[in-house]
């Protein structure tokens, strides 16, 4: 774990910025950005059950603030921060929905406490597909969904979100299998974990999200 403080990721929000390039409206018609990360110390708690560093605390700050600016949805509760994601999922209509943020063993938190569980969230939408960018999230998501196979950085999972998002494009997730999307977003996340190795700036600094230590943060394609 590099002193950058690897937390669990999550995941529901890349950046537009990252990459300084916003999506196309052709792929903006067909990927939601979901955020779900924490806003403030309480939500920390919520998510990961600890009290949070300030540097912590502040990188979820940065997080948010750039969510807010760039475009994400952001969860508002109806009865809980899951039941909101769910019904997002199974009201959406041939979209691709990428998630990020903290995930424990394959429950997903949401920063009121809430949870899902990954396995077979892939199922909640006929038409649409959910991509989860959180640690390990391919060894949990079943049901159709896909997910990362290693640690990411709160700015890797990021900009993998953007960066996937503009490989998808505009695409019809019907014209699409799995395994094409699983593709994609293996190459966006090399490629994001490349650049932020290469030292190229990114929107926010980056988190870890995974395990005990992490941030949630949630992004819907």
């Amino acid at each position: 774990m590099s002193s950058r403080r690897r937390l669990a990721v999550l995941s529901f929000a890349l950046l537009p910025a990252l990459v300084g390039a916003r999506c196309s409206p052709a792929e903006e018609s067909v990927v939601k950005r979901v955020f779900a990360g924490p806003a403030g110390e309480s939500e920390w708690r919520a998510i990961f059950q600890r009290v949070p560093s300030a540097a912590e605390l502040d990188d979820a700050a940065r997080a948010s603030q750039t969510a807010a600016r760039g475009g994400y949805v952001i969860l508002k509760p109806s009865t809980t921060l899951a039941d909101s994601f769910m019904e997002t999922v199974r009201s959406s209509n041939n979209e691709i929905i990428t998630l990020i943020g903290h995930n424990d063993g394959g429950a997903f938190r949401f920063s009121d406490g809430s949870a899902i569980s990954l396995d077979g969230i892939g199922t909640l939408s006929r038409t649409s597909r959910v991509a989860v960018i959180s640690c390990y999230s391919t060894n949990r998501v079943r049901g159709g969904g896909i997910g990362i196979g290693n640690i990411a950085v709160f700015a890797v999972a990021q900009d993998t979100a953007t960066r996937f998002a503009q490989l998808v494009g505009g695409r019809s997730p019907r014209t699409l299998t799995n395994g094409q999307l699983q593709a994609l977003l293996d190459q966006a996340f090399v490629a994001a974990n490349r650049a932020d190795r290469s030292g190229v700036p990114l929107a926010a600094v980056g988190l870890s999200l995974s395990g005990g230590m992490g941030i949630t943060i949630y992004e819907v394609s």
